[in-house]
């Protein structure tokens, strides 16, 4: 006796599942007590097929038979099977005559429980609606296994062997469409195919679906499909083959809900970020956080949210669109007013993390208004600060977009203000330029001029880390034509800053130490502290640049205490690792190695991967100096890494060069050439002139030492060319090299 359905034929996936299930059935004989496993997933992703593929694979350890009973627990037009209904209908299938089944449900529970004594049978109870209705249908004795398959985690089950199944895997999901739709109507369309599967999320029920439509329209191409499910992307109504339905699927789930779960569910579709926690949900429906808890909770065991990180939640592609759907057509809370008690949450939440982390920031001057939350705004210290601003950062670059979109200006702005300094020492450049393109267009839409030119300064910010200095330079002269029209004399002087940074990174001198100079003015004059340290900063840096060490030493010494005093621990950490440079530029490796190692720890400490990068490159260059070659490889080497991970190409050539000189020291030339190269193509590429000349000088070093002689005198004359122009002492060393080569010169 053998009840199973037929197996799926284009089964594909789930080996882990699998074997477990596989060692938990095979077994069973030698257990004292059934061996149940329950299988539960979100509706659609194929916990059905599973639980019938895994029971034909394993009927040959139950040699009395295998029943299989669907107990409607999630189904549209039947409801759901009471306990009473299906012993009777399992004892009918253990050929029980119907005049011995008793009335009662203990009766019928004991009867069962003994037509199945000795039997070694393997019972599928598939679409269970909760642990009370397949409670009474489990056997009792030994050898016997059960596999029950639901929507929701049976959690009450206690002997069970739980296994959530989760959406395929890429190489799983492409496999099931091609099996599905046919190899001839997927042949030579490999890209296309896997925006597709991802287009369904995954989901096997919608895969299915998708290649169904395709295998039965001979017209219709792969890539045309992905055009029609891109156009989708606000609805189901593609998911839906006449008989089977996203749409229905999900809705069947919607109505096991109860009210307020349901309330929830709606208004978490329409949240523009990835994720959320249970503070911000609580926002969202204007309840208390122990209330969001428990819905949130709930919403999980019905696999209607996904947690993959503990206390964040998340909804599958397709199950936000069907929440999204339902938000615009169901009764629930005002949208508009949910959304606005979510944003006030962030925005309250990301300002207090941010006077935290970066106290003094004149960004969080400007915003418009005082950020209040209807939730306790619970950030305690550096590291509650540091860990929210991580886990929030994707949500509150959405919501900068959302507030554009939606003409909430002011909360645009107010979010890029707070987010500025985060984002800029953090690396997160690409979000800093959407933040800042938000702010921009929400200026301008309200004619706010000031808030025009302080986001054009912040984009102008982004181009520099990107070793786009043109841009740089066209954003911050817009922006300083605006400030000086609006008498805006803090923000004049942010701009004049920044002019300097680009003609720094450009490596005219003379013309960054001007600005820099204009600049400092206006600090001192408005009394300006934190401004006033960081320009002293970089007019130290401009000094060390240029050989005038005692004067480089003497601004970050003053930059340093003005810092101190404003508790700003970014700028402290950027001054220090200045002040790395210039004791290592004088020859005072011990003083250099504690100045930087201070500077890394504040780094690490706030999460500053642009400074932590140049200062791990600074120290790589102490440790070559005190010959510790192997240190100075590592640091020079995380320090390239960082690099590329942001995409700050200054700091990459940087890392490059120095990472070059470290390998030549050590008869690496090969490796070194590599590396100069690298630094070499992308100083010519941002116009980074100090770096191009470094690069130049390596790549000479190299020649030099495997008797290239006149290739390396050709690159040392380059090298010295760009170094006189810069007007910095590195000429001179390469001067007296060339001067050994050829002493007539």
């Amino acid at each position: 006796m053998v009840q199973l359905p037929a197996d799926t034929p284009s089964f594909t996936g789930r080996q882990d599942e699998l074997a477990l299930i596989d060692r938990r059935l095979s077994g069973a004989v030698d257990q004292p007590t059934p061996v149940l496993c329950v299988i539960d997933g979100m509706g659609g992703v194929g916990k059905t097929a599973l639980a019938v593929h895994a029971a034909h694979r394993n009927l040959r350890w139950f040699p009395d038979g295998c029943l299989f009973l669907d107990l409607h627990g999630h189904s549209d037009a039947v409801p759901p099977v009471d306990p009473l209904e299906a012993i009777d209908r399992l004892l009918r299938a253990l050929d029980v005559p119907g005049e011995r089944i008793p009335p009662g449900l203990a009766d019928r529970v004991a009867t069962y429980l003994t037509a199945l004594a000795g039997k070694r049978l393997l019972i599928v109870l598939d679409n269970a609606a909760s642990a009370d209705q397949v409670g009474p249908l489990l056997p009792g004795s030994p050898g016997c296994g059960v596999l029950i398959t639901s929507r929701k985690r049976l959690v009450s089950l206690d002997d069970a062997e739980p296994i959530t199944i989760d959406v395929l895997a890429v190489q799983y999901a492409v496999a099931l469409f091609e099996d599905v739709a046919g190899p001839e109507r997927t042949a030579g369309a490999d890209d296309a195919v896997r925006e597709l599967v991802e287009l369904c999320g995954g989901l096997p029920l919608a895969i299915r679906i998708a290649a169904s439509r395709l295998r039965h329209r001979s017209a219709w191409t792969v890539g045309g499909l992905v055009a029609r499910l891109s156009r989708q992307r606000g609805g189901l109504a593609e998911f839906d083959d006449g008989k089977r339905s996203v749409s229905a699927t999900l809705t069947l789930s919607y109505r096991s809900l109860t009210a307020d779960q349901r309330g929830m569910f709606t208004l978490l579709g329409l949240t523009p970020g990835p994720d959320i926690d249970v503070f911000a949900a609580a926002a969202l429906a204007g309840c208390d956080w122990a209330v969001a808890d428990r819905l949130l909770e709930d919403l999980l065991d019905a696999h209607l949210l996904v947690q993959r990180i503990e206390g964040r939640y998340e909804m599958h592609d397709l199950i936000r669109r069907y929440s999204a759907d339902r938000a615009q057509t169901d009764e629930v809370t005002d949208r508009s007013a949910a959304l606005n008690r979510l944003f006030d949450h962030w925005l309250a939440t990301a300002a207090a993390a941010a006077q935290v982390l970066y106290p003094g920031d004149p960004s969080l001057n400007r915003l418009h208004g005082t950020p209040a939350s209807t939730v306790p705004v619970l950030i305690l210290g550096l590291a509650d600060a540091r860990t929210w601003l991580d886990a929030e950062r994707v949500n509150l670059v959405a919501a900068a977009g959302s507030a554009a979109e939606s003409g909430r200006y002011a909360l645009a702005q107010n979010l890029a203000a707070v987010l500025r300094r985060h984002l800029d020492i953090c690396g997160y450049y690409a979000d800093a330029a959407a933040v800042a393109g938000c702010a921009l267009s929400a200026a301008r839409a309200t004619g706010d001029r000031a808030g025009e030119a302080n986001a054009l300064n912040t984009l102008a910010a982004v181009d520099r880390r990107l070793g786009r200095y043109q841009d740089s330079l066209d954003h911050v002269h817009e922006a300083l034509t605006i400030f000086r029209a609006e008498g805006d004399r803090s923000g004049e002087a942010a701009a004049l800053n920044d002019l300097g940074n680009v003609y720094w990174h450009w490596g005219r001198y003379p013309e960054a130490l001007r600005h820099y100079r204009q600049a400092l003015a206006i600090w001192r004059a408005n009394g300006d502290k934190a401004g006033e340290g960081t320009t002293l900063s970089n007019i130290g840096a401009v000094c060390w640049q240029r050989g005038r060490h005692a004067r480089a030493l003497r601004c970050y010494h003053q930059a340093l205490a003005l810092r101190r005093t404003v508790r700003d621990r970014v700028g402290q950490g950027e001054t220090l690792n200045n002040l790395g440079l210039a004791y290592e530029r004088q020859g005072d490796l011990t003083l250099a190695l504690g100045a930087l190692q201070e500077a890394l720890a504040i780094h690490r400490e706030l999460g500053s991967r642009a400074n932590e990068s140049a200062t791990l490159t600074n120290l790589g260059n102490v440790y070559r100096g005190l010959r510790r070659y192997p240190e100075s490889e590592g640091h020079l080497q995380r320090a390239l890494d960082i690099a590329v991970d942001t995409g700050n190409t200054t700091l990459q050539a940087e890392a490059l060069n120095c990472l070059g000189d470290t390998l030549r020291a050590v008869k690496r030339f090969d490796e070194a050439n590599t590396r100069h190269t690298a630094a070499l193509e992308l100083a010519r590429r941002t116009g980074d002139q100090y770096e191009l000349a470094h690069a130049l000088d390596g790549l000479a070093w190299s020649r030099e030492a495997t008797g290239r002689t006149d290739e390396a005198r050709r690159l040392w004359s380059e090298a010295l060319d760009v170094y006189d122009a810069l007007g910095v002492p590195d000429a001179e060393a390469i001067r007296g090299r060339l001067n050994d080569l050829d002493p007539a010169r």
